[in-house]
């Protein structure tokens, strides 16, 4: 009996001596949080493209400190593109982390920029990286490059990617320096196959305490894992959300062949557009013409391509654009012989108010990609040219602020929002197919219908368009942009431009090849369809021509 009594009693005495505390145990030896101004982004950039201007805007959104190497050099990575390099940034980062290398609480962050863009700050970015638990961190892919027979050596993983993805990654400063200055290759060796060969090697591994982001909570690499990203809304803001693992990446990288999914991604994330405040970067960088002396020199290319209702009315309209007579000139290709009467009348008019007007007829014989090769000439071969304006005969341009809404929105590329009066037809593409033709983008719809209104980055525009004339004489100098293989003029312009633009980037593939203006309230002037029903269907079939309208 009087053991039974000892016992409360000793327990009764630990209890009052050491009171419970929700600290202590487990959760006792949690890390303290990383201040966030531990945290150092360093990124490559040797020139600067619209793709690293997003990257950077991203970042300044989340006040990311971000570390910019090999600006003003030249590139020696190789090309960049379906090809091993890269090796050039291995070596800048070797060459800034002996700077850190004491530094044991500093977090390095290196990312690629020119495809990749921020969807969450630098606080979500070390509260990952801590809750990994390793030192060092790379992206995950689930594809394996460049030599796939290195599969094998590889660990093991049951759940998530398996492959490493030198894109991005995350550690411990002098950890992250131990791994960089073990480069000793050249600038066009493959930084992607250096990297993989530390992680394979086992004792490395370990030593270094290096991992993958396996499930894509920090780091996602779009290449082959297109089906698993979407984008998702929450709270009146838009994130990628990675739906096979349900996590939500920090880091989006367009990585290969994905750039325009990147775009896709890049016209709401991280917040370029939002439910609540619409278009919020649709100010951004632009002009105010109102405020300019002298108005930029536009050349308007017109292109009369078949039969065209209203041809007097449409050439009427270009003269009544609110846009300074003097600053302008004409380009116009007829290829139909019923037009030149038409087109007479109005050079009788025009050439009082437009100084230079160029008119190529239908003796000429050119075909469509050759007329407007030649048009898009006319302003390229002109030093003093600083836009051009290309228009089709079908469009018609309601708002006579149409050329200065565009130019004043001051980007290279740019067209403005045409439609078909009740169809949902218009003259951009959300997305494309496999193989490179139509596909529809989540949000085409609601652009087409005027329930999201802003500025878009798009693969494809056609009928009516504004370029810069820099743009033109420096990455599209090439002349012959309306031709490839056998697709139509306007496919041909794009893909080309698109794919140029890529080859001449090489290190730093812009993604922003077209953008396109929706219009903050639909307005359609009348037109007469000529049409005619066919049996059994609602659908009107044009006989002659198509409406088409720009409209703001």
């Amino acid at each position: 009996m009087g053991g039974c009594t000892v016992k409360p009693q000793l327990l009764l005495l630990a209890l009052v001596l050491h009171p419970w505390n929700p600290c202590l145990g487990a959760d006792s030896e949690k890390p303290s949080s990383i201040p966030t101004d531990k945290l150092l982004v360093i990124t490559v950039a040797t020139k600067e493209s619209d793709g690293f201007h997003r990257f950077m805007q991203s970042a300044k959104y989340f006040n990311y400190t971000v570390k910019v190497l090999g600006q003003g050099e030249e590139w020696r990575g190789g090309d960049g593109i379906n090809s091993i390099g890269g090796g050039q940034k291995v070596r800048l980062m070797k060459e800034v982390m002996e700077h850190y290398a004491d530094q044991d609480d500093l977090v390095v962050m290196f990312t690629e920029c020119f495809d990749v863009i921020f969807a969450g700050g630098p606080e979500e970015v070390l509260k990952k990286f801590q809750k990994a638990n390793h030192k060092v961190v790379f992206a995950a892919d689930g594809i394996l490059w460049p030599d796939k027979r290195l599969a094998d050596k590889y660990p093991v993983v049951h759940i998530g990617k398996r492959y490493l993805n030198s894109g991005g990654f995350i550690g411990y400063a002098p950890y992250v320096n131990r791994i960089v200055q073990q480069w000793n290759l050249q600038d066009n060796d493959d930084d992607q196959l250096f990297y993989t060969k530390v992680y394979i090697d086992p004792l490395k591994r370990e030593a270094i305490n290096i991992t993958l982001d396996h499930k894509c909570k920090i780091f996602q690499t779009l290449n082959g894992a297109v089906d698993e990203v979407v984008l998702k809304f929450e709270n009146g803001k838009a994130r990628a959300k990675n739906t096979f693992y349900e996590t939500l990446p920090v880091a989006i990288n367009g990585n290969g062949p994905t750039k325009i999914l990147l775009n896709y991604f890049g016209n709401y994330v991280p917040n370029s557009w939002t439910q609540d405040n619409g278009c919020t970067l649709c100010e951004f960088d632009t002009v105010d013409l109102s405020a300019v002396d002298v108005h930029p020199n536009v050349s308007i290319g017109v292109f009369i391509e078949q039969p065209t209702p209203f041809l007097p009315r449409f050439l009427d309209i270009l003269l009544t654009l609110d846009y300074p007579k003097e600053a302008l000139k004409l380009f116009i290709h007829n290829k139909e012989v019923y037009h030149e009467k038409d087109i007479k009348v109005f050079f009788d008019k025009a050439k009082h108010e437009i100084k230079t007007i160029k008119i190529v007829g239908p003796e000429e014989n050119l075909s469509q990609a050759e007329a407007r090769n030649m048009g898009m000439d006319f302003c390229r071969q002109d030093e003093k040219c600083d836009y051009y304006f290309s228009v089709d005969a079908d469009v018609v341009l309601t708002n006579p602020r149409t050329l200065k809404i565009l130019i004043e929105q001051n980007r290279k590329i740019i067209a403005p929002l045409v439609t078909r009066h009740g169809k949902l037809w218009s003259n951009f593409w959300g997305a494309l197919s496999p193989d490179g033709y139509y596909a529809r983008s989540e949000d085409y719809v609601d652009i087409v219908q005027g329930n999201r209104v802003g500025v878009w980055n798009v693969p494809y525009m056609a009928n009516v368009y504004l370029i810069k004339g820099k743009t033109l004489r420096s990455e599209m100098n090439e002349r012959n942009y309306f031709v490839r293989d056998k697709l139509d003029p306007d496919m041909a312009l794009c893909r080309n431009a698109r794919e140029m633009t890529l080859q001449r980037e090489k290190d730093s593939p812009t993604p922003e090849t077209f953008q396109m203006l929706s219009p903050p309230k639909e307005f359609f002037p009348r037109c007469l369809h000529l049409g005619s029903m066919r049996k059994g269907q609602k659908q009107s079939i044009l006989l002659f021509f198509r409406c088409i309208y720009v409209h703001f």
